[in-house]
């Protein structure tokens, strides 16, 4: 991840995304496909955040706390003794497995919505984050965006998890669907997550392997693995998963072999 300053990073980002995505959804047209909207997305906080890895993803959410719906905290640092474990996330388990294949393999129609409907190309559907959709929550997407991740059979619980990771959600959503507690054993609090005069905490620059085993399980509840944290271009990593696990993308699941 940049190793920038954090604040100077989030704003930097969301200027980015705000030009990127109106510039996008006032100049497609998308009637030929599901008609036009006057929708515009607009995140709800200008912020990145945290990375994780697939082998960890795979085998920490397969192993840990198996027989119990909470994550343990015997390794809690000083800044989340006083929190309670979280429960283990649910959209952490269906993943949409469309978003992890290659752009070679899409069907022409698949190319088509991604393309006329999200914004994506070769290189931003093949590289996780780049396309600056990705910064925005479901809820914060137009109509036309929100179509186009129907016909690609991606849910918003995947969405939100899987792809955005959370990002574009306020403090108090984060809260209502219970994964803020999670934000917070990594160092977040309201005010640094929602304000860009609050420096964010250390894991907004660190790398996978620079995070510790307990960051690791937590970043795994926001659905985040090794190569999704670190933002490796899919087909770095997509193949040697396939020849071990015999599967098209990932997809959590208890009988899955990992990548060492």
């Amino acid at each position: 991840m940049n190793a920038s300053h954090p604040i100077t990073h989030r704003w930097c980002s969301l200027l980015v995304a705000i030009a990127t995505i109106v510039s996008f959804t006032l100049a497609e047209d998308s009637s030929s496909l599901v008609g036009n909207s006057n929708d515009q997305p607009y995140p709800k906080r200008p912020s990145s955040i945290i990375r994780i890895d697939l082998d960890d993803f795979l085998s920490i959410n397969s192993t840990i706390s198996s027989s119990a719906d909470t994550i343990t905290t015997e390794d809690e640092d000083a800044v989340v003794e006083n929190l309670h474990a979280p429960k283990k996330n649910p959209a952490v388990k269906s993943m949409p497995e469309i978003r992890f294949t290659l752009w070679s393999e899409l069907s022409s129609h698949e190319k088509e919505i991604a393309t006329k409907l999200l914004g994506y190309d070769e290189n931003t559907w093949d590289n996780p984050m780049a396309n600056p959709i990705e910064m925005f929550s479901y809820t914060g997407l137009s109509i036309k965006m929100k179509s186009g991740l129907s016909a690609l059979r991606i849910s918003q619980p995947e969405w939100d998890c899987h792809v955005n990771h959370y990002y574009g959600y306020k403090w108090d959503e984060l809260v209502e669907v219970g994964v803020h507690v999670h934000l917070a054993m990594l160092g977040w609090t309201k005010e640094s997550w929602e304000y860009g005069n609050v420096t964010a905490p250390d894991v907004e620059v660190m790398t996978w392997d620079e995070l510790s085993e307990r960051q690791k399980v937590i970043a795994n509840e926001l659905c985040y693995f090794r190569e999704t944290w670190d933002e490796l271009p899919l087909s770095t990593w997509l193949a040697a998963w396939r020849k071990v696990n015999g599967r098209r993308s990932p997809r959590a699941s208890s009988s899955l072999k990992v990548v060492k």
